[in-house]
């Protein structure tokens, strides 16, 4: 079963439905969307539909590459 649509218009009934004191099942029937998604969408509104970057952070920054690559290079340096 795919992914359903993200919250567009239903984001501002959702914050106008929470603030009237309606419970999320009940904004859910509103909006006729899952009660998962307003869950997901009151838990943390500011970052809702928002994707974490893939894979571990590097341990190195591009400066530290940048010199391993040129300490390890076999180039021989010479002031002539």
């Amino acid at each position: 079963m795919g992914r359903g649509n993200p919250l567009t218009d239903e984001q501002g009934l959702i914050d106008a439905n929470s603030t009237l004191g309606m419970s999320n099942q009940q904004t859910a029937v509103f909006i006729g969307r899952s009660l998962n998604v307003v869950n997901n969408y009151i838990k943390d509104p500011r970052h809702y539909g928002t994707k974490k970057p893939p894979g571990q952070p590097s341990l190195f920054s591009d400066r530290d590459k940048r010199n391993i690559v040129r300490k390890a290079s076999n180039a021989v340096t010479s002031c002539a």
